[in-house]
């Protein structure tokens, strides 16, 4: 490697665009460092020229046509996103902090996000034509895909639908077009999972829907923010929420008087079972451990029976099987004869979840099945599975009125823990339920099962 007193000097007059230069810079050590993959001399020029600083950024002095990307002349990496003649601190700067590449505390780029030594103008293309560039992008290169608005530094792409694991929500935004967006996300750039969530976080504030909201895609969570313990702060206005979802979180929403709608997962067809091993076999279940289900059909599978509640073994499941636990002995549950066909009704789905949400009558599963788990989530007469099936878990809940918990013409199967009725009494528990200290609209105290 050279010495700094044996680098030549040479003009700017000597030098032709496409020149590559060294890059001389300081480690950590402070030892001086030649990156000798160096940066076109076209790229230097175009920052020159730039003559870009935070300031005039901020005054909006800078005119920049297209995108530029590069080191400011007062030391601060920036991009300025394209899209026309003026760029002004809420484009460039929100656009970046949106990316996570630049510190919004120091205004640098974060170092485990790019390349240490970036000094560089910006090449704007088609994502194959930049794949293909001539001389090549180098490495450390930032670009410009403009089919696919996506900003790359050399082969990398920064693709944000592909990273980010969530989108926000503020006051005035369109709702459902923000949850779509949050729908279509693939977190780490893998496909939406149990265990890769996307979320919808919703900050405090009331939003008119145009329509129902429709929460119908697995996996992404609506997380409204500021809720107290029974208080949401996020409330929806125009219209109602609509969860059909199974496998979701639901936090701080408030429909105000509307039905809060809640539908439980479908029922479950095409089940087959080995006796051998006495699994059950569902390609994909998506069960979790303690999940509730029965037969309501089934072909072979002597020793099971419809009708009955069993229990998802714990450690037993994968992808594809699992083994069941009769609920009312804790015993695991054999069976002698292969399962050719079986429907399964899912009673408990701790894969459903409701936390400090609130709705008006008829709310959470009025004359249908509320077989999530709700906690802290606040009713008016005729909720929680009114007419229906109350079959999930219930904590520290409340319905403002009567007739709720599978009240009516509706059966309590589930499990409530402090809830509270404002009027009337809770109905008597079925198999599998239990009530423990929850309160009814006598102030009695009710534990059964």
């Amino acid at each position: 490697m050279p010495k700094i007193s044996e680098l030549t000097l040479i003009t700017d007059e000597q030098l032709t665009d496409k020149d590559v230069l060294p890059i001389v810079d300081k480690n950590a050590a402070g030892d001086i460092v030649v990156d000798t993959k160096g940066v076109r001399v076209d790229q230097l020029r175009k920052i020159k020229a730039l003559d870009v600083t935070l300031a005039n950024i901020a005054t909006n002095t800078v005119q920049v046509t297209g995108a530029a990307w590069g080191v400011t002349t007062d030391g601060h990496p920036v991009f300025l996103p394209p899209g026309g003649a003026s760029v002004d601190t809420g484009t460039g700067v929100d656009w970046i902090y949106a990316y996570d590449l630049i510190d919004p505390a120091t205004g640098l780029i974060r170092a485990d996000k790019l390349p240490s030594l970036i000094i560089a103008g910006l090449r704007t293309g088609t994502r194959a034509e930049l794949d293909a560039a001539d001389p090549p992008l180098l490495y450390n290169e930032p670009a410009w895909e403009s089919d696919t608005q996506v900003f790359r530094v050399g082969s990398v792409r920064f693709d944000r639908s592909v990273t980010a694991s969530s989108v926000t929500a503020n006051p005035g935004d369109d709702l459902a077009a923000k949850y779509a967006e949050a729908a279509a996300l693939t977190p780490g750039g893998a496909p939406l999972s149990h265990s890769n969530r996307a979320s919808l976080i919703v900050n405090p504030g009331v939003y008119t829907l145009a329509a129902e909201l429709a929460v119908d895609t697995n996996y992404v969570d609506v997380l409204g923010l500021g809720a107290g313990e029974f208080s949401p702060a996020v409330e929806l206005a125009g219209n109602t929420i609509n969860v059909t979802a199974w496998d979701v979180r639901v936090v701080g929403i408030s429909v105000g008087g509307q039905a809060f709608i809640v539908s439980s997962r479908p029922d479950i067809t095409g089940v087959t079972g080995t006796s051998a091993d006495i699994t059950i076999t569902i390609p994909n279940h998506g069960f979790q451990s303690g999940d509730v289900v029965s037969f309501s059909a089934l072909t072979g599978g002597t020793g099971l029976s419809t009708g009955v509640r069993y229990v998802v073994a714990p450690f037993s499941y994968t992808g594809d099987a699992f083994k069941l636990i009769l609920e009312s002995t804790g015993v695991l549950q054999s069976f002698t004869t292969d399962i050719t066909a079986g429907t399964l009704v899912v009673e408990s789905n701790q894969s459903q979840k409701f936390d400090v949400c609130t709705g008006g009558d008829s709310s959470f599963g009025y004359f249908g099945t509320a077989s999530g788990t709700f906690t802290n989530c606040t009713g008016s007469s005729s909720s929680f599975g009114c007419d229906g099936t109350a079959s999930g878990t219930f904590t520290n809940c409340t319905a403002k009125g009567s007739s709720s918990f599978g009240g009516g013409n509706g059966t309590l199967s589930g499990k409530l823990y402090y809830c509270r009725l404002t009027s009337g009494t809770f109905p008597t528990v079925a198999a599998g339920g239990i009530t423990r200290l929850c309160l009814d609209g006598n102030y009695l105290e009710n534990n059964q099962g």
